[in-house]
């Protein structure tokens, strides 16, 4: 039997057959299953469809009583949506842009709702929130989390600044691993596909010896790029990772469960390929261009390919299946992480919960940003690459949360608590391309620019958040937090037009944040809920300077959201609609503007430039037409425009500054985003059983720059992507043995081309842009006992 929660799901769009389905019923988003206790699932048996309980609050609730938009995704949805890293899930929520960092080692680009970071310096704040088992990230480094274990996903759309804080101006992202099992067992999985895809997985459980339990996971994946390098005549490769670790639990009673995670990875990627976008008028593009009697590159066969026309539409006119890029860039990292947590049940009311967290990682990057061949310069016989960067970073964050829940009577739930954070980081560069020289930036292959930089970030908050009945219908629910960050920052200038100069300067940043919902139970099945609710998303430094008089500091911003919603279940609970409007007033927002430097070279500014007004709607649905046949879909709206974007104004310096907000973008703000999938099961013989899904999705095109391409070549724009996705397996069902499961996948099966045009960046000297896969098949054979 299939029922709602345990059916495979992913992205979603399907065929016509899904459609005629659903004419009878309105559009809306995938909602998915995670923990049931016993008396839950008694009840959702009777009533045809499971409870799906999510802790998008901090404690255990039914998703269809909370007031907030939250999707939830299921350890058998994320088995079976063959997704890599976390930033495939975006196909599963509306109004959701997740996408990996081509120059961030792990890390993730997310947008939710219109508000988003997508920047690898450690310095800028994201403004979505990742929390792993319970553990704040302090940067989206590290967020980017490969799912091959992951007991379930929650991604909450809008601020969340009670209790979660930490510049969540735009959501949070909540992922939690399986924890180790009461019995002995253990399964293994590989997957082989296209594009030299390869992955291993084994996970194994001792089961309960006595109060404790021990989980033991291993996972190695590798894929290669989805087109040819013409510089080196292969397939670069582009993911290489390894991780590995265990988690221990100790339960002596009842009242008391702790667990210990440790976990290490090693990833070696190499990411890419890069794309020149620039016309022939680009400073770099200029350059690369100037005849040898002018000490340029010598005109010969090694150079001159370069710009757009000898780099992104050599890509594009081949589908994707080639491209030119000297040297790969290089996005590796490695470290480990700790996790320690416990609940203490103090009595029938209360539990006190502690959750202690210890990261450290090394990153490096080594990117030829500029997609073309190494070019030969005139004063030497050397081939080098026109601009090439080169960064280390480590990056170390301990955290300690401690929060106390429980119930008052039988009319107030609540959440308290307090958190503590310390994170460090230092960047310095490195070699050149060949190993030759020291710095961050080489153009034609010398040292332009040097810089180190560190920051010390420490962050404090107390939280309170609960919800109190006013009548047995009506409940009004309210938070309020208090943050204070402390940041002390250094920068030193060792090579360019800023050597010589260095910066050490100390900014703290308070806010309180918080919300106001009410909610109305109409009938056990519907349920109304309107509020307010403000994030904080603190100010610093920056951390990609050009000179001291771009350091900073940059002040917070703010986001208030208005959000209301409907929760309704029909026909026994085997349809749920979940309907959300929302807007949205983005204050004060922090702009990193790309823009050419003292010496020509491409630098970053941070600015409090604007304010941004967007709106939206979201529909999520989903419904067991019978025991065999699960459908389900979701619809995004997004009106996202900036109200105001102020930049100075050089005749009047101390005036209020122009306003160009006509000229700016919101970036990652598609208008639609939808989704529709279906989940067939029949059974073959009395253990084995047939799957199937079929999936359609769709992202309207969104801008991937500030400032508008007037060009006429449509730079700035990513454009719309559609992806029909199929899966058809075998699994068998022995209660009591070895189980075995065999699928085929294809992912985006109609696109026609190898790959596509993922993201593009203006530097001002020049324009680049990154490409990603697009079809993607393969199989998967896993056994499990």
């Amino acid at each position: 039997m299939t029922n709602l929660c345990n059916a495979p799901v992913y992205a979603i769009k399907s065929g016509l057959m899904c459609a005629t389905a659903l004419a009878g019923m309105t559009f809306g988003a995938p909602l998915y299953a995670q923990q049931l206790n016993a008396g839950e699932n008694a009840q959702a048996e009777e009533s045809g469809s499971n409870i799906i309980i999510v802790s998008a609050r901090k404690r255990e609730e039914s998703l269809q009583e909370v007031p907030l938009a939250v999707t939830a995704i299921d350890k058998a949805a994320l088995n079976n949506s063959f997704a890599q890293t976390v930033a495939d899930l975006e196909r599963f929520a509306p109004n959701v842009d997740l996408a990996d960092n081509a120059f961030g080692a792990k890390q993730l680009n997310a947008t939710i709702r219109g508000v988003g970071f997508a920047d690898v310096e450690k310095s800028f704040e994201p403004a979505i929130g990742f929390s792993i088992d319970g553990v704040f990230l302090g940067t989206s480094g590290g967020a980017s989390v490969d799912v091959f274990d992951l007991e379930s996903v929650e991604i909450l759309r809008g601020p969340q600044g009670t209790l979660y804080g930490r510049n969540t101006v735009g959501g949070v992202i909540n992922l939690r691993r399986t924890r180790p099992t009461e019995d002995i067992g253990a399964r293994a999985t590989i997957r082989l596909g296209n594009n030299g895809r390869e992955e291993y997985l084994a996970v194994a459980n001792t089961g309960r010896i006595g109060a404790f339990a021990l989980k033991g996971y291993f996972f190695k994946t590798m894929t290669d790029t989805f087109s040819t390098n013409l510089v080196t005549g292969e397939k670069d490769r582009q993911k290489d990772s390894i991780s590995f670790g265990g988690a221990l639990s100790f339960e002596p009673s009842e009242e008391f469960s702790a667990l210990l995670s440790v976990d290490f990875f090693d990833d070696n990627s190499a990411q890419g390929p890069n794309y020149n976008l620039s016309t022939p008028d680009a400073l770099f593009c200029t350059l690369s261009l100037i005849p040898a009697a002018f000490g340029g590159p010598v005109a010969d066969s090694s150079s001159g390919a370069t710009c757009i026309d000898q780099s992104f539409t050599v890509a594009e006119n081949s589908d994707f299946t080639t491209h030119i890029q000297a040297i790969p860039t290089a996005s590796e990292t490695d470290g480990y992480s700790v996790t320690g947590s416990f609940d203490w049940n103090l009595n029938d009311d209360l539990t006190l919960t502690s959750i202690t967290g210890y990261r450290e990682s090394d990153e490096l990057l080594r990117t030829d940003n500029f997609g073309s061949p190494l070019v030969r310069l005139a004063a030497a016989p050397v081939d080098v690459p026109i601009f090439f960067a080169t960064r280390f970073v480590d990056q170390q964050q301990f955290s300690q949360e401690l929060r106390l829940a429980g119930t008052v009577g039988s009319s107030l739930d609540f959440v308290a608590g307090l958190f503590y954070m310390d994170s460090e980081y230092s960047l310095m560069g490195g070699p050149g391309p060949f190993g030759q020289n020291f710095g961050t930036v080489f153009v034609f292959g010398g040292p332009s620019n040097n810089f180190t930089a560190s920051q010390k970030t420490t962050a404090y908050a107390a939280f309170a958040d609960g919800s109190y009945k006013l009548t047995d219908a009506l409940t009004v629910s309210a938070g309020i937090r208090y943050s204070y960050e402390e940041k002390d920052f250094d920068i030193a200038f060792l090579a360019g037009a800023a050597a010589g100069t260095a910066s050490s300067q100390t900014a703290d940043f308070d806010a309180v944040t918080g919300r106001v919902i009410l909610q109305y139970q109409f009938t056990d099945d519907v349920m109304a809920f309107g509020g307010w609710s403000r994030g904080f998303r603190s100010g610093g430094f920056n951390g990609r300077a050009a000179s001291v008089a771009t350091v900073g500091p940059y002040d917070p911003e703010t986001v208030d959201s208005f959000e209301a919603g409907l929760r309704m279940e029909f026909f026994d609970r085997s349809v749920r609609f979940n309907p959300t409007i929302f807007y949205t007033n983005y204050r004060n927002k922090q702009e990193e503007v790309s823009r050419a430097s003292a010496d020509g070279l491409p630098e970053t500014i941070v600015q409090n430039a604007a304010s941004a007004n967007i709106w939206g709607i979201e529909l999520e649905t989903q419904a067991n037409v019978t025991d065999e046949f699960t459908l389900r879909g979701s619809v995004g709206y997004l009106n996202a425009e900036y109200g105001e974007f102020l930049i100075p104004d050089l005749a009047n310096p101390t005036g209020p500054g122009i306003d160009v907000s006509d000229q700016r973008q919101l970036r990652r703000a598609p208008d639609w985003t939808f989704a529709l999938g279906a989940t067939y099961t029949a059974p073959v013989s009395n253990n084995i059983n047939f799957i199937a899904t079929t999936d359609f999705s769709f992202m309207d095109s969104s801008a991937s720059n500030l400032t508008r391409d007037t060009s006429g070549l449509g730079r700035d724009i990513i454009a719309s992507v559609a992806s029909l996705d199929y899966t058809i397996g075998l699994q068998s069902d022995n209660p009591t043995g070895l189980n075995w499961s065999l699928t085929a996948y294809v992912i985006d099966a109609t696109d026609g081309r190898n790959g596509r045009l993922a993201s593009t960046l203006d530097v001002d000297v020049f324009y680049f842009g990154v490409g990603a896969p697009t079809t993607r098949y393969g199989l998967e054979l896993g056994i499990e006992f």
